[in-house]
């Protein structure tokens, strides 16, 4: 495993560190804080990666862009089109033309405001066979994919199974 490298986040410089590899950890101690400890990231509505710091939701590509490139008002594109993969050497800034070019590329990109992307989340193939419309009152169909409603389904039936078995 190679070493990690490690630079503060710009604007709290002293307090948290962001590394190459997309982590953020705390290295300074506060009220009910462990420095050194690695924060825990969440992923927001889009899909990216964030942590909050100073009570603010900041995306971690964002974090690492600016530690290792410089402060910079372009947008942070995600080279290999996964919002997940956060290292230095998926992050570059762009324009927002770059930014569109990207997502065509990969298959993130709106058209007629409906993802038209080949897979779902997990990887999953949209194929006729793996697709199911879904449809909500007062919202527009959409795509899901039955191979992961058959893999939800199958824990829900497994969990209430144990969970009759133990009360």
């Amino acid at each position: 495993m190679s070493d990690e490298t490690w630079k503060a986040v710009v604007g709290h410089e002293g307090i948290y560190e962001v590394s190459d590899q997309g982590r953020v950890k705390r290295i300074a101690p506060g009220s009910g804080t462990h420095p050194g400890r690695i924060l825990s990231p969440m992923v927001d509505y889009k899909g990216y990666l964030y942590v909050r710091i100073g009570g603010r939701m900041n995306r971690i590509h964002r974090l690492v862009a600016a530690a290792f490139f410089g402060p910079s008002d372009m947008l942070v594109r995600h080279l290999d089109g996964n919002p997940l993969n956060n290292s230095v050497s998926n992050v570059r800034y762009g324009t927002p033309l770059e930014n569109s070019a990207d997502r065509i590329e990969h298959g993130r990109h709106r058209r007629n405001g409906r993802l038209e992307r080949t897979q779902c989340r997990y990887g999953h193939e949209y194929t006729p066979d793996n697709t199911i419309i879904r449809r909500q009152v007062g919202k527009r169909p959409y795509r899901g994919c039955r191979e992961c409603r058959r893999f939800m389904k199958a824990n829900i039936r497994l969990r209430k199974r144990e969970q009759a078995s133990q009360g």
